[in-house]
């Protein structure tokens, strides 16, 4: 990536930081009110969209599970994840986000939205890891984080693990950390189903 580029995602990534859940939510309401060139193959995009879906939310819970950024509500500093998903790829909590939203356009019908989808998430994912990873990242865990990113790459995964480490959190906490998110999946997956019924 030449300089310009560089920091033209940095400052995108600097102002879309503190709002980078947004897209969790613009898309899914957009998904569920439009109607617009569906594409009518239930039997295929069902199971297609449902997988999408439960595998993006498995691998967001396999990743809070590791990180120790959060639960029952509370921060707690765990150190640099760099094992679990973290140590096969640095953004898994964003790739589970990518197969999630995915998962909704196939059930939501809009197929045509899928490529747009994941066009858009990857790169305002990207400028939000370019900044945490200039700004952040570094000077919170310094040269180990260094070392991290030259060995484990931002989106394709590497088949040996990084590092291999016993999970920060057992399932149970890391569950009632994300039941609030499971409840949201649970009703984007009712709401879809309800939007069928009704066209």
């Amino acid at each position: 990536m030449n300089n310009k580029l560089y920091s033209f995602c940095y400052n995108i990534g600097k102002r879309f930081f503190p709002y980078r859940g947004i897209v969790l939510v613009i898309f899914p309401l957009f998904m569920l009110s439009s109607f617009w060139l569906e594409t009518e193959y239930e039997f295929f995009i069902w199971p297609l969209g449902l997988s999408l879906i439960f595998a993006g939310a498995w691998l967001r819970l396999w990743s809070i599970r590791y990180s120790g950024y959060r639960v029952r509500g509370k921060k707690f500093e765990a150190g640099l994840a760099i094992s679990g998903p973290y140590s096969h790829v640095r953004n898994p909590l964003y790739i589970g986000n990518i197969l999630m939203l995915m998962g909704m356009s196939f059930l939501s019908e809009l197929l045509w939205l899928t490529p747009i989808v994941v066009v858009f998430s990857l790169f305002s994912y990207t400028c939000v890891s370019i900044y945490e990873e200039k700004e952040l990242l570094p000077k919170q865990y310094g040269w180990e984080y260094e070392k991290y990113t030259k060995a484990v790459r931002r989106w394709i995964p590497r088949c040996k693990p990084y590092k291999k480490a016993s999970p920060f959190f057992p399932w149970i906490d890391v569950i009632k950390t994300e039941i609030g998110a499971i409840a949201e999946v649970i009703a984007i997956i009712t709401a879809c189903a309800i939007k069928e019924l009704l066209n």
